[in-house]
């Protein structure tokens, strides 16, 4: 999920502005709140959005104190968005029953809702503009009551357009006032910014509309609004006075300008003012009035779906023949658009009276029509029809076989070539008539003849359903004819579609046996002779299913999938590398395909065992790249892939130079995203064994370096914050790349290396805050890069950790008592003078000659005041910068 940007409360409380836990508490909020809001937005069905709303709304409940206007608007827009949506595809018809309802019902919530934050943000408006003389800072109080106006105006524009579409769905004039009432408040009301109370303002009225705010996008799109629902109201002229007040204002937005003529076509059509959606439709479709012309522009297919809606469904008591012709026109604009399907669904919905008699879609969507009818007939009549099972009732074959001939004949128009991709479908569909029909010799011929239209990209569900068909008149009426033909088109099969899913099938077809599991198939191809004509096609086939097998075996079974695997794809390669590199024309380029795609799963297999075998990768590397150059085949997709088997066989080398060299170049590619993380991950585990920490040999160097820059990567791919470093992987990858980068620093005096640690060093403290190797480290690489004070917490933290006396210990109080006097000598000398009361020989002879330099540099002890008379005194703090006495029972003196 990306990330939900901070403002606000929600800033200043990450940022430690806010320190009370009031404001904590609003910025969490207003954070949870915009997730809430993402999360609904994306909703992907009617229950998703109803439990992330009822959380938002719960959410606003937990907290009544804390101002959440913004925050439920913008719960309620992302409710809204998706109910317009809905709303729209009901007007064009688009929607079903449930998501009818499911709109009507969000728009009637939205619209209350809506107008609820309105009038409550209107009471605060009030209230604020009574206190705007008052304010002790005006510029403050002026810049609340603005943003409260701002939510005001935003709250109803919403409840309008909710109250429009209200009206809309189902006849609702009261709703279409309100939503007029509503308006006003934006334009034309009397209500906005002079602070009109809600009983006051006036709805809408285009004649108090000043034209020049038509600027501003939510106003032109308010106008629109207003002539809706002064249309709905009945009242076309007072919505054709918005709609051309949109439009002929100069800086209208051309977003909403272009919205204006299908808003007319509604306005004039609910009107029944059919003469001028006539010549409105003529003038979008630069036509002439014959409904032609040389500057002709269907209409777009959004545009024609409404024509066909509003024409289709108005009342034809009158002007019949006129509203037939504009109905006519957005199926013809639809047709000439490709929108076959649309036409086939708004068929379905009002018949097929207005497409006329002749052309291909005529005759294609009635065929359609009649087919699913027989369709629904079959499936009704038991559970046999839903398996793809011909029928033996006589009234529906004569069904499917009415359905064909209408297929048939749509196939036989004049303007069927226009018409490809359908032409196809209409071939397919004809062909499933034929064999439900059980006509299974003329199924297989139509099948086979859309095969060809469509081509070999597109052709493989045809073919393949020929087949079936002449299987399946083989198994009814076995005949010499049918067995050729068969044996003909699954050999062109297997030779067009080598890597299909279906070649298995039509191997064991042609041996006689059933559907079996995968290692049965295997044995059964891998049986093929060598002499036989199939050979070829079944070892492909047993290859590609030993590589499936390798994909999906466990990491304990994965060694011995690819050397099966691996055994029979050089088999394979070597039967098409003759037919890539030697053969001509189309044959070959599909060979060095077949080839190409091989290579790549070997590569696969040999380089993600244990133990690659890095030089038959290599040659199989060179080999592929040969091939894929000689049939000039386009590799730029798999160019990211290939870098990373050259980058894998080079860390099997052991030759690092070389894989980084591969790595750097596959990471900025567009398509590495798949890649780049484990050829990452790779060469970081290649380095991490060599690196030596404190080895002065140039091979731990060139590791130490490996591990940082990789390392690093892996780091910023997993990210930071105690939910990583959770996870002990997490803690040891942070901890090796710190120790790399502090040894780079040691040996290489590479200070950004010496930073990184100290970043790397302090995040693993905040998760794991007494790990030594990480404390130890932060101790010099803090100091070296001027961070005493981090320095002196290490130090400290290790101090605490020790054995009292013991040589850490010892080490430990000498490091602090020495930074602290960096920072503040004379505490340093306090803590010195209390070490020396605890030890006065100042420790043990290995760490004495520090301490006793350690004396020298530190400021002397301030001379002692004048003694007085004795005073009672409470006892002395414990000074944490000073040095305690062992525990009892250390045996320390």
């Amino acid at each position: 999920m990306a990330a939900i940007a901070l403002s606000g409360p929600a800033a200043r409380a990450q940022s430690g502005e806010h320190a009370d836990p009031d404001a904590a508490l609003e910025a969490y909020l207003e954070r949870l709140g915009r997730l809430y809001v993402e999360l609904l937005s994306r909703a992907q069905t009617a229950e998703q959005r109803k439990a992330w709303q009822q959380r938002g709304e719960a959410l606003l409940a937990s907290a009544p104190e804390v101002d959440s206007f913004e925050l439920r608007l913008n719960l309620l827009k992302a409710v809204y968005f998706r109910a317009e949506e809905l709303a729209e595809r009901v007007r064009l018809r688009l929607a079903s029953t449930q998501e009818t309802a499911e709109a009507d019902a969000t728009m009637r919530s939205l619209a209350q809702q809506f107008n609820e934050v309105g009038l409550k943000v209107n009471r605060r408006v009030d209230a604020l503009e009574r206190s705007e003389q008052l304010a002790e800072s005006p510029d403050k109080l002026a810049t609340e009551l603005a943003e409260s106006r701002r939510l005001r105006s935003l709250a109803y524009y919403y409840a309008g357009w909710a109250n429009v579409y209200l009206a809309t769905l189902s006849p609702r004039e009261q709703a279409a006032t309100d939503a007029l009432r509503c308006f006003g408040w934006l334009i034309g009301g009397g209500g906005g910014a002079n602070g009109t109370s809600a009983a006051a303002v006036r709805p809408a009225s285009v004649d108090r509309l000043q034209p020049a705010m038509l600027q501003y996008e939510h106003i032109a799109r308010t106008a629109v609004g207003c002539a809706l629902a002064s249309a709905l109201k009945g009242n076309d002229a007072e919505a054709l006075r918005w709609l051309d007040a949109v439009e002929e204002e100069a800086q209208t937005p051309d977003a909403v300008r272009k919205q204006v003529p299908s808003r007319r076509l509604i306005v004039l059509a609910a009107a029944n003012r059919w003469y001028d959606v006539d010549l409105l439709v003529r003038r979008m479709r630069k036509a002439d009035r014959t409904g032609a012309g040389p500057n002709l522009t269907p209409l777009d297919p959004a545009t024609a779906r409404l024509l066909a809606v509003l024409a289709l469904e108005a009342d034809k008591r009158t002007n019949v023949d006129l509203i037939e012709r504009l109905a006519r026109t957005a199926l013809g604009d639809l047709v000439a658009a490709r929108q076959t399907a649309q036409v086939i669904d708004l068929v379905s919905r009002y018949g097929t009276a207005a497409l006329g008699e002749a052309g291909f879609i005529v005759n294609f969507v009635r065929g359609a029509q009649a087919f699913e009818e027989a369709r629904k007939l079959q499936i009704a009549t038991g559970p046999s029809a839903a398996d793809d099972e011909p029928t033996t009732d006589a009234a529906l074959i004569n069904k499917y076989r009415a359905a064909a001939d209408l297929l048939g004949a749509a196939d036989a128009q004049a303007d069927a070539p226009e018409f490809a991709a359908e032409r196809t479908k209409a071939r397919l569909m004809r062909g499933r008539a034929l064999f439900f029909g059980s006509a299974f010799s003329p199924a297989a011929e139509a099948f086979y003849s859309a095969f060809e239209l469509a081509g070999r990209v597109q052709g493989e569900e045809p073919l393949w359903l020929s087949i079936l068909s002449l299987e399946r008149g083989q198994r009814e009426a076995p005949n010499a004819a049918l067995t050729t033909r068969l044996s003909q088109a699954v050999a062109l099969f297997l030779s067009t579609y080598p890597e299909s899913d279906k070649g298995a099938r039509l191997v064991l077809l042609q041996t006689q046996t059933g559907d079996i599991p995968d290692e049965e198939a295997i044995k059964i191809l891998s049986a093929v002779p060598r002499d036989s004509p199939v050979y070829p096609a079944a070892r492909r086939q047993v290859a590609r299913l030993l590589y499936s097998r390798f994909r999906a075996a466990s990491s304990s079974e994965r060694e011995f999938a690819a050397q099966r695997f691996v055994a029979v794809g050089e088999e394979v390669l070597a039967l098409e590398r003759p037919l890539a590199m030697e053969g001509q024309g189309p044959e070959a380029v599909q060979a060095a395909e077949r080839y190409l795609v091989r290579a790549r799963q070997l590569l696969d297999a040999m380089l993600s065992v244990s133990t690659p075998d890095a030089q038959r990768a290599s040659t199989l590397l060179d080999s592929l790249r040969s091939v894929t150059v000689y049939n000039s085949l386009d590799t730029k997709a798999i160019q990211p892939e290939l870098l990373f088997r050259q980058m894998q066989i080079a860390v099997a080398r052991g030759d690092l130079n070389a894989a980084e060299k591969a790595a750097i170049t596959l990471i900025p590619l567009p398509d590495a995203a798949a890649f780049a993380p484990a050829a990452e991950r790779a060469i970081y585990r290649a380095a991490a064994p060599r690196f030596k920490p404190g080895s002065d040999q140039p091979d731990s160097f060139e590791a130490a370096r490996l591990m940082v820059v990789f390392g690093l990567r892996i780091i910023d791919r997993l990210g930071s914050g105690s939910s990583v470093l959770a996870d002990p992987a997490a803690v040891n990858l942070y901890s090796n790349v710190a120790a790399a980068a502090a040894d780079r620093w040691r040996s290489q005096n590479d200070q950004p290396a010496r930073d990184l640690a100290v970043r790397l060093d302090k995040a693993l403290l905040v998760s794991s805050p007494r790990l030594e190797p990480a404390l130890r480290r932060l101790s010099q690489t803090a100091e070296a890069a001027g961070d005493t004070a981090a320095a002196l917490s290490a130090w400290r933290t290790l101090l605490d950790a020790a054995q009292p006396g013991s040589p850490g210990w010892f080490e430990a109080q000498h490091e602090s008592i020495r930074l602290l006097a960096v920072i503040d000598p004379a505490r340093a000398r306090q803590a010195f003078e209390q070490f020396r009361v605890l030890y006065p020989d100042l420790g043990p002879e290995a760490s004495r000659d520090k301490f006793v330099g350690l004396d020298e540099r530190l400021p002397p002890v301030p001379a002692a005041a004048p003694p007085g008379p004795p005073t009672p005194t409470a006892p002395a703090a414990r000074d944490p910068e000073v040095a305690q006495p062992p525990a009892s029972g250390s045996g320390q003196p």
